[in-house]
């Protein structure tokens, strides 16, 4: 399966045989996707019937993602003991108001900051995209049982 980043892949079709009297329904999953990739099947769910065989098609969508979009787990956590040192300063009194605004400002700078959200940028974010040809593993699943199917997805 051939797909570029931007875009969606062709479709393919995917093959499902009862087996041994296996019936029911069968949920599809795409295992190990390279980033920024999503598998979508039509249909979504497949109800197999007992010796009978069903088909799925299955295609993959490739969104490149920006480093600028990621976003840093824990800046509340970082951020808060200024915050709480601010309040503890608004309430010593008046005199320390100064203190406790700078306190303020440094904090929403600094979530601003980390967070990316400082406005235009002479320089475009760095995407992130993988290359080659990787091996994504198509897992049908009906009760407890499972079956993967390996596919080569080439990025173009």
């Amino acid at each position: 399966m051939n797909v570029s980043y931007g875009s969606t892949s062709n479709p393919i079709t995917v093959q499902l045989t009862s087996l041994d009297g296996m019936s029911g329904a069968v949920n599809l999953a795409c295992i190990g996707l390279p980033v920024g990739m999503t598998c979508n099947f039509t249909p979504a769910q497949i109800n197999l019937q007992q010796g009978g065989v069903s088909t799925t098609s299955l295609t993959i969508t490739a969104n490149a993602l920006s480093v600028a979009s990621f976003w840093v787990p824990g800046i509340g956590l970082l951020l808060l003991p200024l915050s709480m040192a601010s309040f503890g300063l608004m309430r010593k009194g008046r005199h320390h108001l100064s203190k406790a605004a700078f306190l303020v400002a440094a904090s929403l700078f600094g979530a601003l900051y980390l967070s990316g959200c400082g406005g235009g940028s002479a320089t475009p974010p760095k995407s992130v995209q993988d290359s080659g040809t990787k091996t994504v593993l198509v897992n049908a699943t009906s009760g407890s049982i499972s079956s993967t199917i390996p596919i080569q997805v080439n990025i173009q």
